[in-house]
């Protein structure tokens, strides 16, 4: 099992971000957002209490666009 500070290592290799930047980001009240490719306010996220800092992984301009395509595809229930 992966510990939460490898898991941030892979991530940010993946994306292309130093861990400076990313922390001083985040200490700046900014998050990430893989599909915009650039860092917004915490409050271009939706909630979500499942995650370990209370906000979804994508902002909330790619999280509807993403349930979206999800549901015209029939890959999720569309009642939800």
């Amino acid at each position: 099992m992966q510990t939460k500070e490898g898991a941030l290592k892979i991530r940010l290799r993946k994306w292309g971000i130093l861990r400076e930047d990313y922390e001083a980001n985040l200490a700046a009240g900014r998050k990430y957002c893989p599909r915009c490719g650039g860092f917004k306010p915490f409050a271009a996220f939706h909630k979500d209490p499942s995650k370990h800092d209370d906000l979804s992984g994508l902002c909330g301009e790619h999280l509807k666009e993403t349930r979206k395509k999800r549901a015209e595809s029939g890959t999720i229930d569309k009642r939800y």
